[in-house]
């Protein structure tokens, strides 16, 4: 909203614009795959 006549958004995570890294909530707002947050589970034998 710093340019008046300007109707557009930056989304994160598409086009040129780089998503947050390891973002967990609000994933889809910011470009974050589902896989790239999930911890990694310890097998117990």
């Amino acid at each position: 909203k710093d340019l008046p006549g300007v109707k557009y958004r930056i989304i994160r995570g598409t086009r040129d614009a780089l998503g947050v890294q390891k973002r967990r909530k609000g994933r889809s707002k910011y470009g974050v795959r589902k896989y790239a947050v999930r911890r990694r589970r310890r097998r117990r034998w």
